[in-house]
């Protein structure tokens, strides 16, 4: 955003095939801004949901839920405080605001209004969409209480070591919990499954994007462009994402039998209708001012709608400043 700010950046649209850009799911496209394409992604990292195969066993649950409803009655069925909570909320302050992303994407909400031009109106967090999903949050912790207690103490990594540690049964975050799951040599058995949505709303995974950009001051842009023809070529994303771990931002490479793992074919699966951060420069000034709602809800000092209202008027005025 800060190149974008200064006008460094070349719009990149007009330099790449229909072909290579058709090939790209539209949700991995997080730096169209205002229409324009601005970067392809090189990576990106769509979030999920981790469960328990072996405790939903145990108690007859068939496989992951498919709506927070869902997740709500399964959470209720394994809850066990204070050795085992059905699933894990993070309340605490972080550099992301992942755990609120989650339910507001899948009550069909979002951050802001979206302008004709694709550019960024007013804040919406407090609308139906917005203070339905903060307060469903709020009751998984307050009234049905199947979080683990004191979530206000509770960031993003801390709920990954409850779910480590094998004291969850549900967890929503991404593929680096995987990778830990393995290194810290996690003995019970989990599995994984899309985002929840909420009954009657659309499925919208959170993803988070890495994206190559073209200077425009370059003198070189039609041999970039070349180049990152080559480089979106089948057998070197194939090569690339195999690499890093990430699930691919090619459509065909996602078709790969590669790919049709368990924890990959759910990332590709997610990847439909995915959706990504804000992107504009005073997001993280507005990441602060949403936390700081979420934490004043779980804590009773304010009501849901309360909390989201004040947060939306607090975001429009530092956007008009």
């Amino acid at each position: 955003m800060e190149f974008l700010k200064v006008g460094a950046v070349e719009p990149i649209e007009k330099y790449l095939s229909k072909k290579l850009l058709d090939n790209i799911e539209p949700g991995a496209m997080e730096a169209r801004i205002n229409n324009i394409l601005y970067a392809l992604p090189v990576a990106i990292g769509p979030r999920f949901l981790y469960y328990r195969t072996d405790v939903f066993q145990k108690y007859g649950i068939a496989g992951p839920p498919d709506t927070f409803e869902e997740m709500l009655a399964d959470a209720q069925k394994i809850n066990n405080p204070p050795n085992f909570y059905g699933v894990g909320m993070s309340g605490k302050k972080y550099t992301e605001l992942t755990e609120f992303a989650y339910y507001l994407l899948g009550n069909d909400g979002y951050f802001f209004k979206i302008n004709p031009d694709g550019s960024y109106g007013k804040c919406r967090i407090n609308d139906e969409a917005g203070v339905g999903a903060l307060t469903f949050m709020n009751d998984l912790v307050n009234k049905y209480k199947v979080t683990e207690p004191g979530v206000t103490a509770y960031t993003r990594d801390e709920v990954q070591d409850l779910f480590v540690s094998g004291k969850l049964g549900i967890m929503l975050s991404g593929a680096f919990t995987e990778s830990i799951l393995k290194q810290r040599g996690a003995t019970f058995k989990w599995g994984y499954g899309l985002i929840p949505h909420f009954a009657g709303k659309h499925r919208h995974a959170l993803v988070i994007t890495d994206s190559i950009m073209m200077f425009k001051a370059s003198k070189n842009k039609k041999a970039a462009a070349k180049f990152l023809e080559f480089f979106y070529q089948d057998k070197w994303r194939f090569e690339f994402d195999k690499l890093v771990g990430f699930p691919p931002v090619l459509k065909s490479v996602g078709k790969l039998p590669y790919f049709q793992a368990p924890i990959y074919k759910v990332m590709v699966e997610s990847m439909p209708g995915a959706k990504g951060w804000p992107l504009i420069p005073e997001w993280a000034e507005c990441n602060d001012i949403i936390w700081d709602a979420i934490g004043a809800t779980f804590l009773g000092q304010k009501t849901p709608k309360q909390a989201l209202d004040e947060a939306a008027a607090k975001i429009d005025r530092i956007r008009e400043e």
